[in-house]
């Protein structure tokens, strides 16, 4: 991404600039602002590959689905 505005602008103004996709940028500022949270965070954290994130979403709609949930009209008190 960063040759492709070099490309446009040429060098000396395309090395001026951070340029990067939203998910890095994301991950740059929790890297450097992630302690100032002050909720015991660390920057010692990784992204995780798409395949995990889908087994994550899976095991947890497993685990829910295990459960007797009330269905809403169950607990919903209409007036």
């Amino acid at each position: 991404m960063q040759n492709r505005v070099i490309d446009i602008v040429r060098e000396e103004k395309g090395n001026l600039v951070n340029i990067s996709t939203i998910h890095s940028f994301c991950r740059w500022v929790l890297r450097e602002d992630i302690v100032k949270l002050d909720k015991g965070y660390t920057q010692n954290f990784k992204s995780l590959e798409e395949s995990d994130q889908k087994q994550i979403v899976k095991d947890l709609t497993q685990h829910i689905q295990s459960h007797n949930f009330p269905k809403p009209d169950e607990i919903l008190i209409f007036y």
